[in-house]
């Protein structure tokens, strides 16, 4: 039990008045804290800790129905505003997530809202990570992942300390751990952690289908990964996993490279795009070069000894099975709130 007495914000704004007034004195509003109407909304920027900076003052501290009430204008509002690029709409809602998230620290949050509200952070830096991952160089990957490591450890202590009974909560409860799981394939703690939840929660449909999918990359079955990936029900579910679709691939073709090393044996391109989820012919015919592995008249010749590992960097592919859920017709608002785009 912590002895010292958690801090309660009384601030019922999306800023301090006395932020809005250095700030302005300043002259740091943001671009997006003018609304396409012309007013002026002012939403707490992130501070880090520093001497002379108090971050535990209560009058800063937003309370709970504050704090829900600005990632509900950030996301609303800001998202998917067209008069600036996504860049600079990323880079403003990450540093309010960020000043939200902590504010919910520094008051040991924790109830349903709280982990509804930083659940939406999560669906977020996800989202954002392959996004921008994919599009923009000036993108901090690091950062991002940081981020999305704060948003699991604070989920985990959320529905630690609370009840999750309500329909809407057991939902909620499952695309986490799901997203926990998928984002981190390669530790076994989610995996503890999911098993160690009440039966009747493993048995959600998410639980399961991330479950399959954690047993597929076990077992190095490629096949069954790759189209368990292209059942998942949700875009921040598919981005989860996005980063680990390279390493697959990588092993998939190693395996393949011995187990149809044949004379005069050849795969056809178009059968190793579909069973690895590729775009194309030539998508797939340029996987196998990087990787050694001799691509003739559109089909690839698999021969021990000829796979090498690639020695540049690898750059973040876009996927057919993540990019169907993001088309034109989607707005992030609905994907950030975790309205589901069934195929």
């Amino acid at each position: 039990m912590n002895p010292w007495p958690a801090v309660v914000g009384i601030c019922s704004a999306m800023c301090a008045d006395e932020e809005v007034r250095r700030r302005k004195a300043e002259k740091r509003r943001h671009v997006l804290e003018r609304c396409t109407s012309g007013d002026i909304r002012m939403v707490k920027e992130y501070r880090r800790s520093a001497a002379g900076v108090d971050l535990c003052n209560s009058r800063h501290l937003r309370t709970i129905e504050a704090l829900l009430m600005t990632s509900d204008y950030l996301i609303d509002n800001i998202l998917d505003r067209k008069d600036v690029s996504w860049p600079v709409v990323y880079e403003f809602v990450a540093d309010r997530f960020r000043s939200i998230l902590q504010d919910i620290t520094i008051q040991r949050l924790c109830c349903e809202t709280t982990a509804g509200i930083v659940l939406r952070c999560l669906r977020f830096f996800i989202y954002a990570g392959y996004r921008l991952g994919t599009s923009w160089p000036g993108f901090q990957a690091k950062l991002n992942g940081d981020m999305i490591q704060q948003c699991i450890s604070q989920l985990l202590f959320c529905y630690d300390g609370s009840s999750v009974h309500s329909c809407r909560c057991q939902n909620e409860w499952a695309e986490f751990a799901a997203i926990y799981l998928l984002y981190n394939l390669d530790s076994s703690e989610p995996c503890l952690y999911i098993l160690s939840q009440p039966t009747k929660r493993r048995q959600h449909p998410l639980i399961s289908l991330a479950f399959k999918i954690f047993l597929a990359k076990t077992t190095r079955n490629y096949v069954r990964f790759f189209r368990l990936v292209d059942q998942l029900p949700a875009a921040c579910l598919s981005c989860a996993i996005h980063r680990h679709v390279k390493k697959f691939h990588r092993l998939a073709l190693k395996v393949m490279n011995t187990g149809y090393s044949m004379k005069n044996c050849l795969y056809p391109l178009k059968n190793l795009a579909t069973i690895l989820a590729l775009e194309s012919e030539e998508e797939a015919g340029a996987l196998c070069a990087e990787h050694g592995i001799e691509v003739k008249e559109g089909s690839a010749i698999f021969q021990k000894g000829s796979y090498q590992e690639s020695s540049k960097k690898d750059p973040l592919s876009r996927y057919s099975f993540i990019d169907k859920f993001l088309t034109d017709d989607v707005k992030i608002f609905d994907i950030i709130k975790g309205h589901f785009s069934k195929k």
